[in-house]
């Protein structure tokens, strides 16, 4: 129906064009790196698919790595399936996506679905002819791919390299180019998981939508940016870095109290393994614990608890995190500092 032949080899001298509208495979260079050993030694097992053009040429629809690889290794003919001159670009598509030989990654679904907007196909036509091979047949799925279809590249590639998934790769949304540039630069020199990444951009996005601004001006003003490219810190210490700046500018006044009770923790003198501990959120308790291993142990804790240092700045702890506690000024909330309303948690276990 769609080929004049089934199989044929054909002169790569003979391959004229190569026509890249059809072409939606990721670029993954440890897989092209293991085709072309398969290819060297195996020769090229799945054909590829040409069309006929200006008489005695051809032009690729599919194959395109295939082809790359016998050019490399000196191959002078290659198998094809050559289609028939007189398709339309729907009846080629059809084509490609049959002899399509694995599963399609998100990213491929996404530039297939941007092929078929650009060949005019509707996205009604989209789930009835093309849903099954694209595994996309309700309507309300279909339109999150052809929101994903609008993307750069570069944005396209990263969601491809780091697997991230429909859900994630929807984060990027209303970004401008700039924008998703700049975060997938981000991305790519702290080589970022998708969920950092897209944790690191719900930040952006709240920061900019509470200041009025956009992601691209909060990038600039934290010089995050900078912090990726700072030789002088490890991976681990300038992702940790960025998180706290983009806290401190998403919470400035959890971020205070927080850094408040931690000054305070630090000034505590206990003698024993009494710990103070508490929710960063000031949504949870406050914990004061020890161990008793020994009856000496009873004494010991004892004297740490009454130590008058010790007891101020304990009582100074709590006061901080209970007024923090009820006023969350960075969530808009209008808490309320009536001990009765059951805000203020603080606990002491042992």
């Amino acid at each position: 129906m769609y080929f004049k032949t089934k199989l044929k080899k054909i002169p790569l001298s003979l391959v004229k064009q190569e026509n890249t509208f059809f072409r939606f495979t990721d670029e993954n260079p440890c897989y092209f790196n293991f085709l072309k050993s398969s290819i060297a030694k195996l020769g090229i097992l799945n054909p590829i698919m040409v069309q006929p053009f200006e008489k005695k040429y051809y032009r690729v629809i599919s194959g395109f790595r295939r082809l790359q690889i016998a050019k490399e290794l000196g191959f002078t003919f290659i198998p094809a399936r050559i289609l028939r001159e007189n398709l339309s670009p729907s009846e080629i598509l059809t084509a490609v996506l049959l002899s399509h030989p694995h599963p399609l990654s998100l990213t491929e679904k996404v530039r297939i679905v941007r092929i078929m907007k650009d060949l005019g196909i509707s996205p009604s036509q989209i789930c009835t002819r093309f849903g099954s091979f694209l595994e996309i047949q309700s309507p309300h799925l279909l339109e999150k791919y052809i929101r994903l279809s609008n993307y750069t590249p570069s944005v396209l590639s990263y969601i491809s390299t780091h697997g991230l998934s429909l859900n994630q790769a929807l984060a990027f949304e209303n970004l401008s180019s700039e924008e998703q540039n700049l975060l997938i630069s981000l991305g790519t020199c702290l080589s970022l998981k998708g969920y950092d990444l897209c944790n690191i951009l719900t930040d952006l996005k709240e920061i900019a939508t509470k200041e009025e601004k956009n992601v691209a001006a909060i990038l600039k003003e934290t010089e995050i940016l900078n912090v990726s490219k700072d030789v002088k810190l490890t991976r681990s210490q300038k992702i940790d870095k960025i998180k706290k700046i983009l806290k401190m500018k998403r919470y400035p006044y959890l971020s205070r109290v927080n850094q408040k009770l931690g000054e305070l923790k630090k000034r505590l003198r206990f003698k024993t393994d009494l710990k103070i501990n508490w929710d960063p959120n000031l949504e949870g308790e406050v914990k004061l614990s020890f161990n008793i291993r020994h009856p000496d142990d009873v004494g010991k804790v004892v004297e740490d608890l009454l130590d008058k240092v010790n007891l101020d700045l304990i009582s100074q702890f709590l006061r901080v995190y209970y007024e923090g506690l009820p006023d969350k000024k960075d969530m808009g909330g209008q808490g309320s500092k009536n001990p009765s309303s059951g805000k203020a948690n603080n606990s002491q276990s042992g």
